[in-house]
């Protein structure tokens, strides 16, 4: 479809609204001299057929550029304002980041029994991921049984950090003994 360049000669944002061969279509230009190169748009020529836009021509409200290359150079400028206040919005929104290390929250399973024999609770708890083996991972139902789990080493080694991965056991009672060869262990 043939393109024209039309420049706005207003001082303040002109809209204009024109039915085409798609439906309705709306062009927006921005003040004459917009410091963004906005007042320059490139429109349909089936707009240049529309009654009230011909009228706004003869008015001076727009002109049609026919310097191409400083059309062509008005329109590189608004692709390289674009890209810089993308760039400029970009660095704004990173500057908000925190970068801090070990700030990650990561979702670790409750470890409480679930609703059928041998299977856990599962309810993910969001804690903070150097706190992750602070505390017992119980979810507000099972918080209750805090007191009767220990940490014990499980013999691995977590690959990122190398420390010891630990586990929760729960603590069991067994008859006292004096031979220290008596004494087993249950989990």
């Amino acid at each position: 479809m043939p393109m024209k360049l039309i420049r706005h000669r207003g001082n303040n944002h002109a809209t204009h609204t024109a039915i085409g061969p798609f439906g309705r279509q709306e062009f927006i230009w921005g003040p004459f001299n917009d410091p963004a190169g906005n007042d320059l748009v490139e429109v349909p020529d089936w707009l240049l057929e529309n009654g009230k836009f011909r009228e706004a021509l003869r008015k001076g409200v727009y002109s049609i550029e026919v310097d191409s290359s400083v059309a062509a150079e008005q329109l590189q400028f608004q692709s390289d304002f674009h890209q810089k206040r993308q760039a400029a919005a970009d660095a704004a929104v990173i500057s908000t980041i925190d970068t801090s290390t070990n700030r990650d929250m990561i979702a670790i399973p409750c470890i409480g029994p679930g609703a059928r024999a041998g299977v856990a609770c599962g309810i993910n708890l969001i804690v903070a991921a150097k706190a992750k083996d602070d505390t017992v991972p119980l979810c507000d139902t099972h918080a209750h049984l805090r007191n009767h789990l220990v940490q014990v080493p499980t013999e691995r080694n977590d690959p990122i950090t190398g420390k010891e991965i630990m586990t929760w056991r729960k603590v069991t009672v067994a008859q006292a003994t004096s031979n220290p060869d008596d004494i087993h262990q249950s989990s």
